[in-house]
């Protein structure tokens, strides 16, 4: 130690090499009227081991103990790292699994995954990546304004992989900038598939690209911006999900699609996300196809807000070229600039076919040709019989159709349900009774207009059919009947 004195009633302490403290440690407060105090204190060398000279460092302050406050007068180099104030009083201590960088060669080599990585400062890593262990690496800062990893290289990756792979990547409270000509943020193998790439309070600014990140588990993007540049993100290998929520995108450069689908892309969980984007005049904002999402329902977009050059346009397929909110596995709503997901399906009479009545109060399914004029998350398997694709709910069940037959009889119609893949249709979920009305000409028609609501699961199928209650008169649904489910 160069030397002490005292300042304002503080003992200004001097360290070797130049630095200086102001570093009071009242462990033993002899007389706290006269406030008089017996100070403790610690050396550092110039080496980069240092000890402390006593075992206690924290020292709890009084709320009237004002010359007992810490100020830092100057860093001490390499040691800064492990020290915590509070500047307006309390608890001195160590931060032992804190890792404070202030230059690029802090980050080269093997990192320690049981410490954080803490960046102090605007770090430019020129052309040295960060490697992330197969332990995993948590990185943080002050926030993306104070704190930022920046590199212009071309031909250059931030994050990179060892052989083997690696673990977690978990950043938050920073900015990255990867700007050079094909260049990218990520390069990233999971060793095992069990890993998380998470992003907490994190800007992408003038990134060339956000890189690939291949066969991890998940990966989180919460309070993350994307400004500028072209900062593509590829998705490869098989993963769990990827969620992106409370996140924004904006002044980018023409891409191919924001969230790209890499090698063999397989999502056996979600992808969702509710982010506000606006993407430039070419680019997809997700290029994902139906054989890319495992489960139905999976592919959430919901509570986004989607704009091309500011403009909103929810007829705008580029902006999901392969796949789109009727698919079994999109599950969209609440959004603005991409259309949302309704579950339903309307099919026509095309063709007019008689249906036989050989039992006097029996039902036989309806005949005639039935067409699909629209449809989402249903299909028709089999002439007639309406099938859920996905998901369960309530549904509201609508029908026009007028049926042909001799004059006086009584019909009724009724809806059946099947749970067992259109083998038996056990359930009636609705019935309908009307009498043929004797009308001029050749032409007796009763009219039937269908409206009720029912639950539906996956697989569930809906059919017609149809007794005549009087007589053994076949009877005919007249061309331009129709049948329309849609989920409420």
């Amino acid at each position: 130690m160069a030397g002490e004195s005292v300042i304002n009633g503080v003992t200004k302490i001097e360290i070797e090499g130049g630095f200086s403290y102001l570093f009071p440690i009242a462990n033993i407060i002899t007389n706290t009227v006269n406030d008089s105090i017996t100070y403790k204190y610690f050396t550092v060398g110039n080496t980069p081991a240092f000890t402390i000279s006593f075992s206690d460092i924290t020292n709890n302050y009084g709320a009237t103990d004002a010359e007992t406050y810490v100020d830092v007068l100057a860093t001490i180099g390499a040691y800064n790292n492990q020290i915590s104030t509070t500047p307006s009083g309390g608890d001195i201590s160590f931060l032992a699994n804190r890792i404070v960088v202030t230059q690029a060669s802090q980050l080269l080599g093997t990192l320690d995954s049981t410490k954080q990585y803490f960046i102090d400062g605007v770090i430019d890593m020129g052309s040295q990546s960060i490697e992330v262990p197969i332990a995993g690496l948590s990185i943080s800062g002050y926030g993306f304004e104070l704190s930022q990893l920046i590199s212009t290289s071309n031909t250059y990756s931030m994050f990179t992989s060892p052989l083997g792979g690696s673990g977690n990547l978990l950043l938050s409270n920073l900015a990255v900038t990867t700007s050079g000509t094909s260049s990218q943020v990520f390069n990233l193998i999971d060793s095992d598939g069990t890993h998380a790439i998470e992003h907490n309070t994190v800007n992408f600014n003038a990134c060339t690209s956000l890189g690939e990140i291949t066969d991890y588990r998940q990966g989180l993007e919460l309070n993350t911006g994307r400004f500028g540049g072209t900062p593509e993100l590829t998705l490869s290998g098989t993963m769990n999900g990827y969620r992106a929520t409370t996140s924004i995108t904006r002044g980018l450069s023409n891409i191919t699609s924001l969230f790209k689908t890499g090698t063999e892309l397989n999502m056996s969980g979600r992808f969702i996300t509710d982010m506000n984007c606006e993407l430039p005049a070419i680019g997809a904002f997700i290029d994902f196809a139906p054989s890319n999402i495992v489960n139905d329902e999976s592919l959430i977009i919901k509570g986004a807000f989607i704009t091309r050059e500011g403009v909103i346009d929810a007829s705008d397929t580029t902006i999901h070229p392969n796949i789109d909110q009727t698919s079994v596995k999109s599950k969209w709503s609440d959004n603005t600039g991409v259309p949302n997901t309704t579950k339903y399906i309307k099919v026509n009479l095309t063709t007019e076919v008689v249906t036989t009545i050989a039992v006097v109060s029996t039902y036989y399914p309806l005949l005639g040709t039935w067409t699909i004029e629209k449809a989402s998350h249903f299909d028709m398997p089999a002439n007639g019989e309406i099938r859920l694709l996905s998901g369960n709910g309530t549904y509201q069940v609508v029908g026009d159709i007028p049926i042909d037959s001799n004059p006086n009889n009584e019909l009724s119609i009724r809806v059946t349900k099947s749970i067992d893949g259109g083998a038996t249709y056990p359930t009636e979920v609705n019935n309908i009774k009307r009498v043929v009305n004797n009308l001029s000409g050749g032409r007796d028609v009763a009219f039937f207009t269908i409206n009720f609501l029912t639950d539906l699961k996956k697989n569930d199928r809906l059919r017609l059919e149809i007794e005549n209650q009087t007589g053994a008169n076949n009877v005919i649904a007249e061309l331009d009947s129709f049948f329309t489910i849609i989920e409420v």
